[in-house]
């Protein structure tokens, strides 16, 4: 008998001792999963008609407001037509008329601050940048990246002639294929392949 109760109570040590490992490992596990692409990017206005793209699907859709924008998603706005994309900390891509916004990298790093990476790939935006620590907004447009590393409000134009790039607010590094530098407040950066002063 003596034995019995024994055996008993080994076996139920070792479920308890089981169920206390399983317990102690499946937050942290679940919290890397969900945090890994967690992100709150929405569409928060629509003007005319605005399409998307979504990387699981094979042709484009009609879009509305607080629809939400993940990784890989594109957003296209035909004539007369705007759109705009609201981050979680207010930051903002406004796209205009006849353009197209691709959504390259919406991700988080191991720190937890917010990687973004969005590529026009036609027309106008501007973009209203406010990084917290550690963010990353980089827009790249026909081979050359826009950088906004503080505070800043700014429109990337692109046409067959090249493309344009004009600061309203704070300052934005730019890499291309003419050169890099930072563009200030108030200034006006083109870009003009083929002409005398490509980078100008």
């Amino acid at each position: 008998m003596k034995s019995i109760r024994s055996r008993r109570g080994y076996w139920l040590f070792l479920l308890v001792a089981a169920a206390v490992i399983a317990v102690a490992f499946l937050p942290a596990h679940t919290a890397a999963q969900s945090n890994s692409q967690a992100r709150i990017v929405r569409l928060s206005f629509v003007e005319g008609t605005v399409t998307m793209y979504r990387p699981d699907a094979d042709q484009w859709a009609k879009v509305f407001v607080n629809t939400p924008i993940q990784q890989g998603f594109k957003i296209a706005t035909d004539s007369n037509s705007f759109a705009e994309v609201e981050f979680e900390n207010g930051s903002t891509a406004r796209l205009g008329q006849s353009s197209e916004l691709d959504f390259s990298n919406l991700s988080l790093s191991p720190e937890g601050s917010k990687i973004n990476h969005l590529t026009l790939a036609q027309g106008y935006a501007t973009f209203a940048v406010a990084p917290e620590k550690g963010d990353v907004y980089q827009i790249s447009a026909a081979g050359s990246t826009f950088d906004a590393t503080s505070k800043s409000m700014f429109r990337v134009d692109l046409d067959q002639s090249g493309q344009r790039v004009e600061v309203f607010k704070g300052d934005v590094g730019v890499q291309g294929p003419y050169g890099s530098g930072t563009i200030a407040k108030n200034q006006v950066l083109a870009m003009t392949p083929g002409s005398a002063e490509p980078f100008q």
